[in-house]
């Protein structure tokens, strides 16, 4: 993992896939619906991993870095019920 100091917030990259998409609420996702939309366009983002670092690293909620968090803390994502 990358020192703390030298992670840079990925919100300010201009290369990351999330940054003009149309629905950004489907990173903070309440359905599984919006998690696979969010995974989807994490898989194809050149800066996927140190994102993923600076959620953990900085205790953010939502999808980063193709994954779930919760209180800074790497989630699974809610199961719908069958």
């Amino acid at each position: 993992m990358t020192p703390i100091q030298e992670l840079r917030d990925p919100r300010h990259d201009r290369h990351r896939a999330c940054r003009d998409h149309p629905d950004p609420e489907i990173f903070d996702p309440i359905s599984p619906s919006q998690f696979a939309e969010a995974i989807t366009v994490c898989a194809s983002c050149p800066i996927v991993d140190s994102c993923g670092e600076w959620a953990l690293c900085h205790r953010e909620w939502g999808v980063w870095g193709g994954l779930l968090f919760e209180d800074g803390q790497l989630t699974e994502p809610k199961r719908s019920a069958a």
